[in-house]
């Protein structure tokens, strides 16, 4: 009982995150992407915006060649293409903060198991040279929290 109870929970936040990721403008590929390894909750995609802006600042900034003390900041301004990002996000949800708060579930066997997932997700889909980022969302009852980057 309590095991459906949490499944009709996670669902619930899933929607919520899902919902939310489309509003942002992330384009949701899969919800519940399974393979060998494990689960993913949601694989999306994000428009890389606003790096062109900080390519054209840089050059309007450091008219000349990078020297070596702008040189590290030149790599990566121009390293940056306009882009999709594949987006990686684990939803933890929770109806309260009794065993404590949803993204301290994303433990690092978690993580270690996304990252296996996606390599997976990755190989299958030949999204090769595809930058990724892992996010969590943490759903507290109707309260919606998006840590980007939340993991490495």
């Amino acid at each position: 009982m309590a095991n459906l109870k949490a499944n009709s929970i996670g669902r619930k936040g899933e929607a919520l995150a899902v919902a939310y990721l489309k509003q942002k403008g992330y384009t949701i590929l899969q919800t519940n992407y399974t393979c060998p390894m494990g689960e993913l909750d949601i694989v999306a995609t994000l428009q890389k915006k606003g790096l062109h802006k900080l390519q054209s600042f840089y050059k309007q900034q450091y008219k000349s060649q990078p020297t070596p003390q702008n040189f590290q900041i030149y790599q990566t301004y121009m390293s940056y293409k306009p882009e999709q990002i594949l987006v990686v996000v684990e939803v933890k949800s929770r109806s309260a903060t009794t065993y404590g708060l949803p993204q301290e579930a994303v433990t690092k066997y978690k993580q270690h198991k996304i990252k296996t997932c996606t390599n997976w997700y990755i190989t299958k889909h030949q999204t090769f040279n595809t930058q990724v980022r892992f996010d969590c969302i943490a759903v507290l009852g109707e309260t919606l929290e998006h840590i980007e980057n939340a993991f490495i």
